[in-house]
């Protein structure tokens, strides 16, 4: 069973997803997003050089799912399947890659010490990327 220490009131995105909805109202809502949080995702350029060069392994379990459908709660199954139900962290995004985060502090896609802990030797990465960007290897598991 996951264990959460030290959870924040607050996420660290409050503020911004506040300026966010301030906006929204005045019809700039969409721009700050793309502009200002999250210009990394704008860009298919920037999409399509996320995964260049990365081969995935038989280690690597994709959640891919459409942005805002339950990504987080499917890295977090995927993490209790490889821990086999004793993985323990602060946020899921603590132990799963995600390549194209726009913000540091995330494991990054060629660190493989999670696979190498894992019970069952998998590790979950998350990817909002469309399909032709996510590199495909039939070894690897993907949930999409």
């Amino acid at each position: 069973m996951s264990t959460f220490r030290n959870q924040p009131l607050f996420s660290p995105f409050t503020l911004q997803l506040m300026i966010t909805a301030g906006l929204k109202k005045v019809g700039l809502g969409k721009w700050f997003f793309r502009s200002v949080m999250f210009p990394r995702f704008s860009s298919d350029e920037v999409k399509a050089k996320t995964f260049e060069g990365y081969e995935p392994t038989a280690h690597d379990v994709f959640a891919a799912t459409y942005p805002k459908s339950g990504t987080n709660w499917v890295l977090q199954a995927i993490e209790q399947i490889a821990w086999r139900g004793d993985a323990e962290f602060d946020h899921i995004h603590s132990v799963a890659a995600w390549p194209e985060a726009p913000f540091n502090g995330i494991i990054p896609l060629l660190d493989d010490s999670r696979y190498k802990a894992s019970p069952t030797g998998l590790r979950a990465i998350k990817s909002g990327a469309k399909a032709d960007y996510i590199p495909y290897n039939e070894r690897a598991t993907y949930i999409l």
